[in-house]
């Protein structure tokens, strides 16, 4: 190039002489990011998404990049909300990116914040969340059913359910004080319906049916909470896998 020998062009790319410049080309059907020459990636990598790069890559969903913009797919159910940059909301969480992936704990009384843990998992998974129980109280964890704070009906076809699996630890006292489970569905922070469970059983839970009267009741959080009473002599660590909202 002029008189210079351009360098050999990274993977994916051609070098180019201009205006007795050396520079590099990406090849077909691969992109640079941010105005940079090099190095190329794949129009459809879903770590590098487009001309700007944007990772795709979300808990719970498929991520899919159609060579501007990423395209995700849930893995299991999509709630209603308005995805943003091409990341829908899923219904379900299986904790295996190693984070809480929103959800969120209230302790009255105190108490541990939640994490994902590798200690106890349902199925196939690795993973779950964990809760630390130090004393009798009533808490729970929720979430926002979209991140953007829209609502979503609870009405479809069928109705709506909610799911999880209770893997708790029994290494220590006894279990005669946890009383009850109950899952709920919030209106901004007015209670909107949920139900009773029994908290030892890994079960499924229909929560809302769609046959009932009236305007659909919409919710913007979900929650799910169990309740210690004070007898209650077991110090543990209550595991929750395979949440699923549909």
């Amino acid at each position: 190039c002029a008189s210079a020998c351009c360098d050999a062009p990274p993977a994916n790319a051609t070098s180019t002489c201009s205006s007795n410049q050396c520079a590099v080309q990406c090849n077909p059907n691969y992109h640079a990011c941010n105005g940079a020459s090099s190095p190329c990636y794949a129009d459809t990598d879903s770590k590098k998404c487009g001309p700007s790069c944007a990772d795709c890559t979300q808990p719970n969903a498929v991520a899919v990049c159609n060579g501007t913009s990423c395209q995700n797919h849930c893995v299991g159910k999509q709630l209603s909300c308005t995805p943003a940059n091409g990341k829908p909301e899923c219904g379900s969480w299986g904790f295996e990116s190693g984070t809480t992936e929103g959800w969120t704990a209230s302790f009255p009384e105190g108490g541990w914040a939640p994490t994902s843990s590798t200690a106890k998992a349902f199925g196939g998974s690795t993973r779950s969340l964990a809760i630390r129980v130090t004393k009798a109280s009533t808490w729970e964890i929720s979430i926002e059913a979209c991140s953007t704070g829209e609502s979503i009906s609870l009405y479809g076809s069928p109705y709506m359910s909610f799911r999880y699996y209770l893997l708790p630890d029994l290494g220590s006292g006894s279990l005669s004080g946890f009383n009850d489970a109950y899952i709920n569905s919030y209106n901004g922070n007015d209670y909107v319906r949920g139900d009773y469970i029994d908290p030892l059983k890994e079960n499924s839970w229909e929560l809302w049916q769609a046959n009932e009267t009236g305007s659909p009741t919409v919710a913007t959080r979900f929650a799910l909470g169990f309740r210690f009473v004070d007898s209650l002599t077991w110090r543990g660590t209550i595991f929750i896998d395979d949440i699923q909202i549909h």
